[in-house]
């Protein structure tokens, strides 16, 4: 806030041309540009002559990793987890989170665009950003009670329940609300057929070669190489085809209403045969009108 004064602008400085500052006199030192680049070719020129690395190199590197137990630490907990393309919505909280600071960056005033984001308390977990940060609010333009501004850590178990009952929360409302429904996983050697959600028809009939069914993410061989696609953008071809219009006189395909053999009733019993049913593209049961029931079709 203390920059408010002052009208900085940002401005791009090449890395050979920052400076460096003393550890202890914060005092800017002298740079010799030559002796940068010389280095940097040699660092450049070693680790192209060591290329492509040998086996047996490659094993040893491996076993100093496994071995070292703070870098297998440090590998534990910064696993890179990449998304399906064309599938934004499995990477939500880092497309929010861009949302967020795209429509901090068009107020006129951003410094305090910041202050009022990281004082309003976040609406699944009630406490602040700033209060996560720093445990204690930030003083703003608006009046507060001085007892509030106490320094004061939340409790982060609680915080930690109200953000995965609120995340359950939404999911539930999203689900019923765009009518999602469960698919069926599938696995190598499945056919399927492939359509994004700016296409309107599906593909041909392609092969799926691997899965991962954790990020429903799976590995599709196609005519033009592999291609990595979700689950909601692939088709089953044991689905009927979509893009085959049905002509008005071929009948549908019929459907028996029980699997249990069940003996034909005569016309002399009283009964009449009841007609088979009969399903749409979709899988939508065909009902006649009530008042058709007494008609002999």
């Amino acid at each position: 806030m203390r920059l408010r004064r002052f009208n900085p602008i940002a401005q791009h400085v090449p890395g050979k041309q920052l400076v460096v500052p003393d550890t202890l006199s914060r005092s800017p030192l002298p740079v010799n540009t030559t002796d940068a680049v010389e280095k940097v070719n040699l660092y450049v020129n070693s680790v192209v002559q060591s290329l492509p690395i040998s086996d047996r190199r490659l094993e040893r590197v491996r076993v100093a990793t496994a071995e070292d137990p703070e870098l297998s630490e440090v590998l534990r907990k910064t696993q890179h987890s990449t998304t399906s393309p064309h599938y934004p919505q499995a990477n939500g909280e880092a497309e929010s989170a861009v949302k967020t600071a795209k429509k901090i960056l068009q107020q006129d005033d951003l410094f305090v665009a910041l202050m009022a984001y990281r004082s309003t308390p976040i609406s699944a977990i009630g406490v602040t950003p700033a209060e996560l940060i720093m445990g204690r609010r930030m003083r703003t333009i608006v009046p507060a009670i001085p007892s509030t501004l106490e320094p004061k850590w939340p409790d982060l178990d609680q915080v930690r329940r109200r953000d995965e009952h609120g995340k359950e929360y939404a999911k539930q409302y999203y689900d019923i609300k765009i009518g999602a429904r469960k698919l069926h996983p599938l696995g190598p050697c499945d056919h399927v057929r492939i359509k994004t959600d700016k296409e309107k028809l599906w593909g041909d009939s392609r092969t799926v070669t691997s899965a991962n069914h954790e990020t429903r993410s799976y590995m599709v061989e196609t005519d033009h190489g592999l291609l990595r696609r979700n689950r909601r953008h692939l088709q089953h071809t044991g689905y009927p085809n979509v893009n085959e219009p049905q002509s008005r006189g071929e009948p549908s395909t019929p459907v028996e209403s029980s699997e249990v053999d069940q003996p034909a009733l005569t016309p002399e019993q009283g009964e009449s045969p009841s007609p088979a049913k009969t399903v749409t593209r979709s899988g939508r049961v065909v009902h006649r009108p009530r008042r058709f029931e007494d008609c002999v079709m």
